[in-house]
């Protein structure tokens, strides 16, 4: 047994369903005593960027998905009509873009790019 501020601790980690934050900062306390995790190390400049890039695309089409329940919807005002047109357009458009860069920034970085071919 160890100690966390005064409160023993077992070797084990015990599951609680408390959302206190007491009990889950102890609870963390015991895991770490227990488990004892490798330090979190943050992922390289390039897997950040490609995170990000890779988030874009994803919440494109839900856009474009709305934007075209608006156009189906009746919309008798002709200038609204062809504004969300264009929209679909210009997403359509920045979708293809934002593929392209992510494809263009895997194949920049080499550790990525033979991740990428494994996959």
């Amino acid at each position: 047994m160890s100690t966390i501020e005064g409160t023993e601790v077992c070797a084990g980690s015990r599951p609680s369903r408390s959302g206190t934050e007491r009990v889950g900062g102890e609870l963390g306390a015991r895991f770490g005593v227990a488990q004892r995790p490798s330090a979190w190390t943050p992922p390289a400049p390039e897997v950040r960027e490609l995170q990000a890039l890779v988030r874009r695309p994803e919440a494109l089409p839900e856009m474009r998905a709305a934007e075209a329940n608006r156009l189906e919807a009746i919309i008798a005002v002709e200038p609204v009509r062809s504004s969300v047109a264009e929209h679909i357009t210009y997403l359509d458009r920045h979708i293809g873009q934002t593929k392209t860069a992510v494809r263009e920034h895997v194949n920049s970085h080499p550790a990525l790019r033979r991740q990428s071919e494994l996959l």
